[in-house]
């Protein structure tokens, strides 16, 4: 039979050291039971101390068969219940409470692993089966005696059903958190995405602008360069500004949607402020040098000519 695991998580079929304690926890206090059933401690009958190591040695494997484990233990547990005047002829001297040491500890172990690690509908199945299987063997053993042993009997069930119950609490708490993780993951996730975004967006504005700012002077200082030469040095003086501007905010922004990693603690520049260059609104807000015109001067591009060919480079962008 294959491992069963919660919810088809692999891991949670597989075995577990940390279930460990309990399953040692579980043999002690059987033990100290079958010890301890006439209020002293004696030696327990050698069929007595043979069913509880057949009900404690499946829970070795409870984390990885819990539900196997719960019908095997539940089997041991009951048989100990049907046999008892065989394995123990004394067990009606002894307090009715100690009759049936130790059933049924292993059975709420197993019952517990299973409610923690299968579908709740699983547990309750089977674990309800074992608290209904349990009792039923008890008052076939104790025939006409009921009323004597009826708080006891009644005790073994509730028991197992507490068992069951806990794991299942515990069961659903674990995937409620499960849940509430996933969710925070993928709020941080979109956040993330919206952020990028948005960063995206104002790259794309502000590189855009210094662009159509950089084409409207190389044009302009391509007409310039052969007629004034001071003012086509101003123009390529703006161009040269402007693409510094630009692949500052390029670079920036690129090391911002990057992100910091533990090897590059603090490498990359922050992203731009608007003091890190003072007046930078007022050189994009320049007009282009205008050219001077002259009778001896080469034919030129009229001025709305030239704003036309910037308004089409900005569409472009």
């Amino acid at each position: 039979m294959r491992p069963t695991g919660s919810a088809g998580d692999p891991a949670a079929s597989r075995p577990s050291a940390a279930g460990l304690p309990l399953t040692f926890v579980t043999l002690a206090v059987m033990s100290a039971g079958v010890a301890f059933r006439d209020d002293t401690l004696t030696a327990p009958e050698p069929g007595i101390v043979l069913f509880t190591v057949l009900a404690w040695l499946p829970l070795l494997a409870r984390t990885a068969y819990p539900l196997p484990v719960l019908v095997v233990t539940a089997l041991a547990e009951i048989a100990q219940l049907v046999l008892l005047p065989v394995v123990s002829p004394d067990w009606q001297g002894v307090d009715p409470f100690a009759a049936f040491q130790p059933v049924p500890v292993a059975t709420v172990t197993a019952a517990f692993t299973a409610a923690v690690r299968c579908s709740r509908r699983q547990a309750w199945i089977v674990g309800g089966g074992a608290a209904a299987a349990i009792p039923a063997a008890a008052m076939l053993t104790v025939g006409s005696e009921l009323k004597t042993y009826a708080f006891p009997i009644l005790v073994m069930a509730n028991l197992v059903v507490t068992g069951t119950g806990t794991g299942a609490a515990i069961a659903a708490r674990r995937k409620r958190a499960g849940r509430e993780a996933a969710d925070r993951l993928e709020r941080t996730r979109r956040a993330v995405e919206e952020e990028r975004l948005r960063i995206a967006r104002d790259l794309h504005d502000v590189v855009a602008h210094h662009l159509t700012l950089v084409d409207a002077q190389v044009s302009v200082a391509g007409y310039l360069v052969r007629q004034d030469p001071a003012l086509a040095a101003t123009a390529l003086d703006n161009l040269t500004r402007h693409t510094r501007l630009a692949l500052d905010e390029l670079r920036a922004t690129v090391g911002l949607l990057r992100g910091r990693t533990e090897e590059e603690p603090a490498t990359r520049p922050p992203t731009p402020a608007s003091t890190t260059y003072p007046g930078w609104w007022r050189t994009l807000a320049q007009p282009a040098p205008t050219p001077s015109w002259s009778s001896e001067a080469a034919p030129m591009v009229s001025p709305p000519e030239l704003t036309s060919r910037g308004t089409a480079s900005s569409r472009r962008l």
